[in-house]
């Protein structure tokens, strides 16, 4: 009997936030549905070295939604000595053979980002429900849908035949609602917050490493910075914040580490940290971290100043605080559910520096306090429900 496959989208393992959303819903998957083949679509994992891929237990896809297959393309592909593991005329007739698709993009449906970005995420639906695979949207943000009507009209159609739609925040609910999207969908905060299953590790890995301990200095902050702040925020501006912080965190003798949370964020440590070359209490961690080995590191800081979304769930989820510098409503609407919201600036609005140093100091003063708050908040979080859960009671 062949088995079929659950095909999970949207994720990757280079941004620890997507990674910790992949290795949650692989686990999950897998546990759930023992007699199905877990497939991972991500094309930038798919051309890890042969010994990575390896090591992973699951199968790692290229994209079967994006182009079609053409003929004869088995046949030139042998003549040019391409690889068959990525053939996408291979990869698309999985197809075929799935059930279920699982999405945890995180932020892809919007009129934010370009329309091609869009117009992929709407074409996948659609194929999957006319290959009568039942697509499931985990939680993610959403909106808003600031399109043409015919845009709106294709988003609406194709929404309204997912089996569930998890929106993160109470605004992308809203969004929802306005294009005529309501049924079908339920309010879940993010899931590395929401599952309520720990990562069973042997459905990740055939052997896994050691995790790296990180020793962090008394008295120590964390700045995790976000190229994406860069790109909506004035680049020099948001610099300059960074700069002004640092020295009044220095002068107070508090230790500054700058780290990760995603490969395109190693430039903007870098960055930073030239503005403090001779500055030895200014140091540099920039390791290539699983989700875990990230929050054991996250969980010695007083608290951080986080830029990247999962950066600050991260924080939250061990009960650091964080000052926020973020660029869309999904970092204000976080920071609520933690009775955080004083600590929150948008770079795509002029920051306020006497402001945001007053809110560095509020944090030095009251970090431990604000520790407790979020930890207790943690449990009125899970009350929304395992997203896992709610998906697998409407499948069956």
């Amino acid at each position: 009997m062949i088995k079929k496959n659950i095909m999970i989208y949207g994720g990757e393992f280079f941004n620890k936030g997507a990674q910790a959303m992949s290795f949650t819903t692989i686990s999950r998957l897998k546990d759930e549905f023992p007699n199905h083949n877990i497939t991972f679509v991500s094309e930038m994992d798919s051309r890890r070295p042969k010994s990575e891929l390896e090591n992973y237990n699951f199968e790692i896809i290229t994209d079967p939604f994006a182009r079609n297959n053409f003929i004869g393309e088995n046949f030139i592909r042998k003549l040019m000595n391409k690889s068959q593991r990525h053939n996408p005329k291979s990869v698309k007739n999985l197809l075929y053979e799935t059930d279920y698709l699982f999405d945890i993009s995180g932020y892809a449906l919007s009129s934010q980002w370009e329309q091609k970005r869009v117009d992929s995420y709407i074409i996948r639906l659609k194929v999957a429900n006319d290959m009568g695979i039942k697509t499931i949207i985990m939680p993610q943000s959403m909106g808003p849908f600031d399109f043409n009507e015919d845009v709106v009209i294709n988003i609406k159609e194709a929404l309204q035949k997912v089996v569930v739609i998890n929106p993160r925040e109470s605004q992308g609910v809203e969004d929802l609602k306005d294009i005529g999207v309501s049924e079908n969908v339920k309010k879940i905060p993010d899931m590395v917050l929401t599952n309520q299953t720990p990562i069973n590790w042997n459905n990740i890995y055939r052997k896994k490493e050691k995790e790296k301990q990180y020793e962090v200095l008394s008295n120590s902050v964390a700045i995790v910075p976000n190229a994406q702040n860069f790109k909506y925020g004035n680049k020099d501006e948001v610099l300059e914040i960074y700069r002004k912080t640092i020295q009044y965190l220095r002068k107070r003798n508090i230790n500054i580490y700058l780290t990760k949370h995603s490969h395109n964020d190693t430039e903007a440590c870098h960055l930073i940290k030239n503005m403090f070359t001779d500055d030895s209490g200014v140091k540099m961690i920039v390791d290539d971290m699983t989700p875990k080995e990230f929050e054991n590191l996250i969980k010695q800081f007083n608290f951080i100043i986080g830029s990247r979304f999962h950066s600050v769930v991260h924080a939250y989820k061990v009960g650091t605080p964080s000052i926020i510098l973020g660029w869309a409503t999904k970092y204000i609407e976080l920071a609520q559910l933690f009775n955080q919201n004083n600590y929150v600036f948008d770079v795509r609005n002029n920051i306020n520096e006497e402001l945001f140093l007053e809110k560095i100091q509020n944090m030095i003063n009251n970090y431990k306090d604000e520790s407790e708050t979020i930890l207790s908040k943690l449990n009125n979080v899970k009350k929304y429900g395992d997203p896992f859960n709610y998906a697998f009671k409407r499948l069956k």
